[in-house]
């Protein structure tokens, strides 16, 4: 599982870990903090996709 620059919730065709699915809202948007600071930098965002997600 990884997350969009616009926060979309991306999921390996690989699959999730069992017990995960049910975590994942039916729109796979994140819920994030009001305050735009604690949102997860697109640059992180960046690398997780990049050297961890396997999609």
């Amino acid at each position: 599982m990884s997350f969009s620059d616009d926060y979309d919730i991306l999921l390996s065709p690989h699959g999730v870990p069992d017990g995960l699915d049910k975590l994942i809202r039916p729109e796979k948007k994140l819920i994030l903090p009001d305050n735009p600071a604690w949102r997860p930098h697109p640059i992180y965002l960046q690398w997780h996709r990049r050297e961890r997600f396997k999609s």
